[in-house]
């Protein structure tokens, strides 16, 4: 007779086969691995536990690789405090290149040149030539602000960098508050980005607006300019800038606008908008006609650093071209006495679409200081709510399911004597003058304290 049991330990199944012959009990050992798509799945149920992942990889080899694909997909550095971990990365990766063909998510944060870190400084661009392994898939790229002259990139690292961008298939690119980073070059080396956020982008040295002959140099002789430059023109669909990176957008915008270029912003979807400065306007605004068929997102924070600028007559940008806007969010100072520009420069802009929209969201931020709210009201705004009333229950607008006013009392201090029934007040007033919007069920107003 013969019995079998069966148990499982670290990724194998044991059989145990007893057999009794006579008075005699015998057994056998026998394992039977477990099929690699088990193994993967419960290592993949551990995909976002660091710790798990880390003690598997310990215990049995046969959970090694598939840890590893989630203990690499993503590479976090804060600099300059922790240096230690890029030097033993770059050992790793120094051993075991084939790691680098995890890797698929880059995230550097508190970057500053300096000569007390430059050891740091010769290994993270060697770490950036070892990702050109073409699985990297978004770098977030952040300096340290608050710094000046310091956040600048090194020459080494930007030309890393670049090698890095065009020897990988990235769709999302973030670079923020980085300073003297030839940013032309991505027209060149980005053939399949999606989404690109350019943040505080400066030159000290009078770059991106001409590349020193210095970088073409370095790039040919690091063997970057040598790849080819891809067939594919990628379809960015995602923009963001603000006010400090215009003058890079707006030459960035000029070399994509020139082949050979590898990507295009004539199938943008969404654009991000963050500051009130004239150039960064002009630039999203001819950004914004090459993409007028397919834009559906337009959000604009006119005062996001800066409280002071109130909205001017004349903004160049005009949303009457676009023929598919779904979500428009507009943030400004709302000055309680003077001519309400802003607004106007909305009710404009829906006028324009009224007859070629998908508009569904309306969502407006009102900076506002408190105390002339409560002793203006909305008499500024009494012409443009009427109107703007009128015009959104007018039928052209038949998407329409939100409209969204947030006032925000962005300095507001314990000076400020505000009451809830002074909020209730001019709550009421605001709401009273939309009636129309009210009556839809589609009117919000909320208060941000």
């Amino acid at each position: 007779m013969s019995v079998t049991a069966v148990r499982g330990h670290l990724g194998i199944i044991h059989t145990q086969h007893i057999s009794m012959e006579g008075d005699s009990i015998g057994t056998s050992i026998i394992p039977i691995p477990l099929p690699p798509e088990i193994i993967d799945t419960i290592i993949d149920q551990l995909y976002d536990e660091a710790r798990s992942l880390k003690q598997c990889s310990l215990v049995s080899k046969v959970f090694i690789t598939r840890a590893q694909k989630h203990l690499f997909r993503t590479i976090k550095f804060q600099l300059p405090y922790r240096r230690l971990p890029l030097k033993y990365l770059l050992k790793v990766f120094d051993n075991n290149p084939s790691l680098t063909h995890h890797v698929e998510h880059l995230h550097v944060t508190n970057y500053f040149y300096s000569k007390q870190y430059t050891q740091r400084d010769e290994i993270l661009p060697r770490i950036c030539r070892h990702l050109c392994s073409g699985s990297l898939k978004s770098v977030f790229f952040q300096c340290a602000r608050g710094m000046v002259h310091a956040n600048s990139i090194s020459f080494d690292l930007a030309t890393a960098l670049i090698q890095m961008f065009q020897s990988n298939k990235l769709i999302d690119i973030t670079l923020d508050y980085c300073v003297n980073f030839p940013v032309i070059y991505l027209a060149s080396t980005c053939a399949y980005l999606k989404r690109l956020s350019l943040i505080s982008l400066d030159s000290y040295q009078g770059f991106p607006l001409e590349i020193p002959p210095a970088y073409d140099d370095h790039l040919a002789t690091s063997g970057a300019l040598a790849l080819p430059i891809s067939s594919s023109t990628s379809r960015l669909e995602f923009l963001k800038i603000d006010y400090v990176a215009a003058l890079a957008m707006q030459k960035l915008y000029e070399r994509v606008s020139h082949p050979p270029s590898t990507f295009t912003f004539s199938h943008l979807r969404s654009i991000e908008l963050h500051g009130h400065k004239t150039s960064m306007q002009e630039v999203a605004a001819a950004i914004i006609v090459d993409a007028a068929s397919t834009l559906e997102e337009f959000d604009w924070d006119h005062n996001s650093s800066d409280p002071g600028p109130e909205f001017e007559d004349g903004c160049p940008i005009a949303l009457g071209v676009t023929t598919n806007l779904r979500i428009l969010k507009f943030a400004c100072m709302h000055p309680a006495e003077t001519e309400p520009f802003h607004l106007l420069w909305v009710a404009q802009s829906l006028v324009a679409i009224k007859g070629h929209n998908h508009l569904e969201e309306i969502i407006l931020v009102l900076y506002c200081h408190p105390q002339d709210i409560i002793e203006f009201g909305w008499r500024n705004s009494a012409d443009w709510a009427s109107s703007f009333d009128v015009l959104l229950a007018s039928g052209d607008f038949e998407f329409l399911r939100r409209v969204e006013i947030s006032i925000d009392f962005f300095d507001y201090g314990d000076e400020d004597d505000v009451t809830r029934d002074d909020c209730d007040r001019a709550h009421k007033c605001l709401e009273d003058r939309l009636p129309l919007l009210r009556g839809m069920g589609v009117l919000s107003i909320s208060w941000i304290r």
